[in-house]
């Protein structure tokens, strides 16, 4: 199966003294798909094909570096 997942980055650097701090935001899968990651080849009694793995959730990060 196909997985479709949308991750987006916002990045902001500011000028501050000698240096630079640039800042940012990650956001993975954003329209909190849930495909199938992994699907079992197994006959079980709840049907096949058996879903053993799915996507991950909707996440946020944020995260900083400082340049000197």
């Amino acid at each position: 199966p196909r997985l479709n997942q949308l991750d987006l980055r916002f990045t902001k650097i500011f000028n501050v003294g000698g240096g630079r701090i640039r800042g940012w935001v990650d956001l993975f899968n954003i329209f909190n798909a849930n495909s199938a990651a992994a699907v079992s080849d197994q006959f079980v009694s709840q049907g096949y094909p058996f879903v053993t793995a799915v996507m991950g959730g909707q996440l946020l990060k944020f995260g900083a570096q400082f340049d000197f």
